[in-house]
């Protein structure tokens, strides 16, 4: 949350809208690759080790200008020429199984997936395979793992070079059967906290990582009192329920920035949901992110976030959906930290998108489309344009300065000021410069005072998120 208050005492004068951007919008295909079975894409991924754009998808074979290419499951592009990988990952038979992520250890580059496999020793794989670049070869992860299982997804992000691979019920190695498991690249491990959840063959484990000193578990998954949870976390003596979050609710996609906790998934605000389909936590309150995404102005249930990035220090959350704080966006959008802007980009056919990366500072999706704005753009499409700002929703708290609904802020002298705050909410102060230069916390329900003496002469922006309910923004004067 620290981030998104630093540009604010630029914007406390900006009127807020809905309004068109002056700079066209361009999205492109990516060397004229055809994806021809008229399914989705999945993973997309932009290599840094390799320099190369990874795409997965079930397609036995894929069509570029002058050749017919058969890529096992996943295609690779170096900026100028598509490609495959030298050693063949699986058996397509028509139709490759689909990849579901890659991922980066220090010296690996990992795969995971529904497919079955032989490696060069004439061993079967199952689900996970670890390129090994000197010797332009795949081989298993761990041991000889034949056996199929419920652990088919790797964490994309390590805890100390430790990666975490995860899912429903299963055994990896021999060890004794959980639903996460760690790899640290000499073999696979329990993890140690996970006996003190009591997961069972019908729970599912997503994501597991770190914020904040503590341990974070998502999922599909029943605590100790029987309730089922989309998240909890470890206390230090126990695993509970994290305050704000407490529900069923999948969990698409974790992403920590800037010391900020971003959620996106199959949820909507209720009770124990704190926003729509993405949320941000700084460890004590939830941010609704300007009322987040919504499928339609109806409010259907119909709508999924599927993966986020920041780019050019703004987050990007894509998926099946159509609003943005209210905005008219289709599958992706832009928080840029007061207001979501979308591309203004005509997906077709209307099918979701499903991940995102950044290669070479340029934003690729990958989804179920053939074409973007009426040119052709099969699965895969990369943004051209130098903004993402066709379209925007009002800027949250900003318009309201000066008017009702606004804090309320009274000049005391000295450079205090007595401001009407939300109970228990963190504020901060920003300069003209968009730095930081004071934080505090609301600790009652009447008038906090807010203290700029000892601050240089000039204008500042006080900026508050309530636990429910949109960014709100006073100005103050030294």
């Amino acid at each position: 949350m620290k981030k998104r208050f630093q540009r604010y005492a630029f914007l406390v004068l900006m009127a807020a809208g809905i309004m068109p951007a002056a700079t066209g919008q361009a999205w492109t295909d990516v060397g004229d690759i055809v994806f021809p079975m008229g399914g989705n894409v999945y993973p997309v991924y932009g290599d840094s080790v390799l320099d190369m754009l990874l795409v997965g998808a079930t397609d036995e074979r894929v069509y570029v200008p002058g050749d017919t290419l058969y890529p096992a499951g996943i295609s690779r592009w170096d900026g100028s020429t598509w490609s495959t990988f030298p050693d063949t990952l699986q058996a397509c038979n028509g139709v490759c199984q689909g990849i579901f992520s890659f991922s980066r250890r220090p010296g690996s580059l990992l795969v995971s997936g529904g497919f079955n496999w032989q490696d060069t020793n004439g061993l079967y794989q199952a689900y996970f395979a670890e390129w090994i670049y000197a010797e332009q070869r795949w081989q298993g992860i761990g041991c000889y793992e034949p056996v199929s299982n419920g652990i088919q997804f790797i964490v994309p992000s390590a805890v100390n070079d430790t990666l975490f691979f995860t899912g429903y019920w299963g055994s990896i190695c021999g060890l004794p059967e959980s639903n996460i498991f760690m790899y640290d690249g000499s073999g696979f491990h329990p993890f140690p906290l996970g006996a003190d959840i009591p997961l069972t063959s019908a729970d599912y484990i997503g994501f597991v990582f770190r914020y904040q000193g503590l341990w974070y578990v998502t999922g599909l998954f029943q605590d100790q009192q029987g309730t089922t949870r989309g998240m909890m976390r470890y206390n230090g003596a126990a695993w509970e329920p994290v305050a704000g979050f407490e529900t069923y609710a999948p969990i698409k996609d974790v992403l920590i920035h800037n010391d900020t906790l971003y959620l996106c998934g199959y949820f909507y605000e209720g009770p124990g949901v704190p926003g729509n389909m993405v949320v941000a936590y700084d460890g004590q309150t939830w941010n609704n992110l300007g009322g987040g995404i919504t499928f339609d102005d109806q409010g259907s249930t119909l709508g999924v976030t599927h993966d986020m990035l920041f780019w050019r220090d703004k987050l990007y959350v894509c998926g099946q959906f159509y609003r943005a704080g209210g905005a008219p966006v289709e599958h992706i959008a832009q928080w840029d930290g007061h207001r979501w802007c979308g591309s203004g980009a005509d997906f077709a056919p209307d099918n979701a998108i499903w991940s995102m990366t950044v290669w070479r500072d340029t934003l690729y999706v990958a989804g179920g489309f053939s074409s973007v704005n009426g040119q052709p753009a099969s699965r895969v499409a990369q943004f051209m344009g130098s903004v993402f700002e066709e379209v925007c929703s009002p800027a949250v708290g900003l318009a309201e300065l000066g008017r009702p609904g606004a804090l309320h802020a009274v000049a005391l002298g000295d450079g205090r000021w007595s401001v009407v705050l939300p109970a228990a909410n963190t504020y901060q102060v920003t300069d003209m410069r968009g730095a930081v230069v004071q934080r505090g916390r609301a600790l009652g329900t009447g008038a906090t005072v807010v203290d700029l003496g000892g601050l240089a002469p000039g204008m500042y922006a006080l900026a508050v998120v309530p636990v429910h309910g949109p960014l709100q923004v006073a100005k103050l004067f030294r």
